[in-house]
């Protein structure tokens, strides 16, 4: 993989990181106005919190994938500028994904819980919702590590 190729991925990576993680932070801040002793609204608000979490984290490693990047193509002589990439995509790429990943099921699953604050309709239309959206992230996970694992650490 070159390193123009890299530095896109892992930049619009950060950005979907950090707004869906400030989604997961909305959803907290809209259900505080909520009843806080039910146990879907306590459910709701740790699902929520842990989806934030994995957003950011991964927001953290596509950054930092970013800097390093810069870094060792700024002071690397040419012969190891192009190997270096490839490193660094191969040890922050798979835990920026997966750790993405699982904050999308967490934010799923948040999504799923917050329709059961409101009515029964309302919950059961948001469940229908979320295990769409989860049956999907689970075949886009899939396929996108089957292709990074089989064409691009070879």
């Amino acid at each position: 993989m070159e390193t123009y190729v890299i530095e896109p991925v892992f930049r619009n990576l950060a950005i979907i990181n950090v707004i869906l993680g400030g989604l997961g932070l909305v959803f907290i801040s809209s259900l505080f106005s909520k009843n806080k002793d039910s146990k879907h609204v306590q459910w709701t608000v740790i699902t929520s919190l842990v989806s934030s979490t994995c957003f950011f984290i991964s927001a953290i490693f596509s950054t930092s994938a970013i800097t390093y990047t810069y870094y060792y193509n700024s002071t690397s002589v040419y012969h190891m500028a192009r190997e270096i990439p490839e490193a660094i995509s191969a040890v922050f790429y798979f835990p920026s994904v997966t750790i993405f990943f699982i904050g999308f099921l967490f934010l799923s699953g948040s999504i799923g819980l917050y329709g059961w604050v409101f009515s029964r309709k309302v919950g059961i239309a948001s469940s229908i919702a979320a295990i769409a959206l989860f049956v999907t992230s689970l075949i886009m996970a899939i396929v996108t590590f089957l292709y990074f694992n089989f064409t691009q650490f070879k």
